[in-house]
């Protein structure tokens, strides 16, 4: 697989894979506490200060005033949403069929794998609300405990507030914890099965999860060894884009001086087209900036996928099959005949 990166090195090729691991992906219940008490807090009378005045700007503001304007944004923001639920699906069969060929062709991918990348999106669309219903269930149940109990009145103690925002945050912490595992054992190992056996969503998981039973430590050590090398590998595309901004620093900088002068020399029409050209200018320093993010991420996107593909090689004898293909029979040596079948 390191052919396809650096057998010949293409920048072009590389760009492309970032762009599909990018679009491929690669974002408890309330306590029974006391909400009544007014016990002491660490500067608790500043801290009920600071918490009323937040109050008292909540309380400032109308919302029936904007509904309509929310509810613009907030369809607008599904629909967008959803749009890229739908090319996350899609290119997760693109990546796979990108690393397992060793060529990065979107056109194939997004032909070859359509009927089981729309079988794979409805199941995430479905995760996906189903994971946006228990956020709101975690957030949404210990608010409204609280709001009967009279924990946001005005003369809520700060403590409380604490309180009640901690047992928010631990469930978050292990609905995190528990939608990460399944996150990736869905995006990693349903789609190779979908893919290569033309397989449903149910029927995959039911085969995945016969796999993990036969050998549940090796998972674990997958997914722990997977947490190391997402650590190892956002250091590695942190410092290469922290040298590439350094790079550009330079260069930037001298050219925003070298605007303003001449800006500031031509007068007031000389500033409009300044302004007009300082925007074109950062427009295209965001695109080159996407670019080089997705090119340094052209490598971490082939390991991860190809550590993914040889782990669960070893365990799905179709995938095994394409990795590490039988050689060929050896034919015979001319004029030789072949040995009498017994």
């Amino acid at each position: 697989m390191r052919a396809m990166l650096f057998r010949p090195f293409r920048i072009k090729t590389w760009i492309k894979i970032g762009f599909i691991g990018w679009l491929a992906g690669g974002f408890a219940s309330g306590g029974n506490f006391n909400y009544q008490s007014r016990g002491s807090w660490p500067g608790g009378h500043e801290l009920d200060d600071v918490w009323r005045k937040i109050y008292d700007a909540m309380q400032s503001i109308h919302l029936r005033e904007f509904i309509w304007i929310i509810v613009v944004l907030a369809t607008i923001g599904l629909v967008i949403g959803i749009f890229f639920v739908y090319l996350f699906s899609r290119f997760r069969f693109i990546l796979f069929d990108t690393v397992i060929s060793g060529n990065a062709d979107i056109g194939r991918g997004w032909r070859r794998y359509r009927d089981q990348a729309h079988r794979f999106f409805a199941f995430w669309l479905l995760y996906t609300l189903a994971v946006w219903a228990a956020i709101g269930a975690i957030i949404g149940i210990p608010l409204w405990h609280a709001y009967k109990a009279g924990v946001f009145h005005r003369n809520a103690s700060i403590g409380t507030i604490f309180t009640l925002l901690g047992s928010i945050l631990i469930g978050m912490v292990l609905l995190g914890i528990l939608f990460a595992i399944i996150s990736t054992l869905a995006h990693d190992f349903l789609v190779p099965l979908m893919a290569l056996d033309d397989l449903g969503v149910d029927q995959a998981w039911s085969a995945l999860l016969r796999m993990i039973g036969r050998e549940p430590l090796a998972w674990a050590g997958y997914l722990g060894m997977k947490v190391v090398f997402s650590i190892g590998a956002a250091i590695a595309v942190g410092v290469a884009l922290l040298l590439m901004a350094l790079i550009l620093a330079i260069p930037v900088v001298l050219l925003i001086v070298v605007g303003v002068l001449i800006a500031k020399s031509a007068g007031s029409a000389g500033i409009a087209i300044g302004i007009f050209l300082l925007v074109l200018f950062v427009l295209a320093l965001i695109v080159l900036w996407f670019l080089i993010v997705i090119f340094c991420s052209a490598p971490v996107v082939v390991f991860f996928q190809a550590y993914t593909l040889y782990f669960f090689g070893g365990r799905y004898a179709k995938l095994g099959e394409i990795l590490w293909p039988s050689p060929p029979p050896i034919a015979p040596a001319f004029g030789v005949a072949p040995p009498p079948a017994v």
